[in-house]
């Protein structure tokens, strides 16, 4: 990796070429100090087409390519969940600095020996959570640390859409990690994650499953150790307002959608409610990136704001969640 000055540009790389990948260049484009200086796809013919999409330098027909990529500073992976592993590994034991999608992996045991191979290697690593990096978000983060409502007794968090059954899409393939949990779940239990600081005590949860065993539904509630209770649900089949409540003993927090956040409505006893606004540019995805880059010009290896330490939590949750459910993919160790 280049060295990283405060007035550098510092150049990407993109590996993958689907819809998160397209969302993410989108807004990439409009960040200042942010390079498109290549992406990468096994079908090289998608690969070109997104480059000329998006203005991308250089259009690469493999992942090996692209990481040994001198221009490249920092990899945003893109890929199906069960392959990002794979290829955190390969962009970091090429010097590279990386975002990657979440989940960061299938399993918490495996984010942690990635998580040590970055630190090992002292390159910059964060789990591209991008709800994390709403503006709004920081705001209700300093809220409850300030118990502006009170200590947190309550968070119901719900993360649906409905996409029709289809076995070949990624979204229900086993062998990718497909399934609800995973691909939405994860945004309410990392929400529960940022609001009470630490992995629940007790975990239970129920979910409904497609003939070829990927979580169609699924529901979990979570209590922490001073009796909070969190209830999240996601959800395939249905889709639903995708909307967060905080509620502590003085007031309670809520979240119109959390998915896109930019108000909070903060209601205290004795107090007028009050509606917080907070815009942000293009979709939202180009705050991480922001994020990554202010950390690798501070010669940061890890972002104080989604710290690797809250993605390990959240996957340890995620875990637990699938012991609960029988959620197996192919590849996990015996039951």
């Amino acid at each position: 990796m280049r060295t990283t000055s405060p007035a550098s540009n510092i150049g990407w790389g993109v590996l993958g070429t689907g819809w998160m990948a397209r969302a993410f260049a989108a807004d990439l484009l409009q960040e200042d100090g942010a390079d498109a200086v290549a992406v990468a796809s096994r079908d090289r013919v998608r690969g070109e087409a997104f480059r000329a999409e998006f203005g991308f330098v250089t259009a690469y027909g493999s992942y090996e390519e692209l990481v040994a990529d001198p221009r490249v500073d920092i990899v945003y992976i893109a890929t199906p969940h069960a392959m990002h592993a794979e290829h955190c590994r390969l962009a970091l034991r090429a010097g590279k600095a990386v975002l990657c999608e979440k989940p960061w992996t299938l399993h918490a045991s495996t984010a942690e020996a990635i998580a040590h191979e970055a630190r090992e290697r002292g390159l910059f690593f964060m789990e591209a959570m991008w709800t994390r990096h709403f503006p709004a978000i920081h705001a209700l983060g300093e809220l409850l640390e300030e118990e502006h409502i009170g200590a947190l007794r309550s968070l119901h968090a719900d993360f649906s859409i409905a996409v029709p059954f289809d076995p070949r899409h990624r979204l229900f393939d086993p062998a990718l990690g497909g399934g609800a949990l995973l691909d939405l779940g994860i945004y309410p239990i990392a929400l529960a994650q940022l609001a009470w600081g630490e992995v629940p005590d007790e975990v239970g949860a129920l979910a409904t499953f497609a003939p070829n065993g990927v979580d169609l539904s699924t529901a979990a509630v979570l209590r922490y150790r001073e009796g909070g209770l969190a209830s999240i649900r996601a959800s395939l089949e249905v889709r639903s307002p995708q909307q967060a409540e905080l509620i502590g003993k003085k007031g309670r927090i809520a979240i119109p959608d959390f998915f896109h956040p930019d108000t909070l409505h903060v209601e205290v006893a004795g107090e007028a409610a009050r509606a917080l606004h907070f815009p942000f540019r293009g979709r939202g995805w180009g705050l991480q990136v922001e994020e990554a880059m202010r950390c690798m010009r501070a010669g940061l290896t890890e972002s104080p704001r989604m710290p690797i330490a809250e993605s390990l939590a959240t996957l340890r949750t995620l875990d637990r969640i699938r012991a609960e459910i029988g959620l197996r993919y192919p590849g996990d160790p015996p039951a």
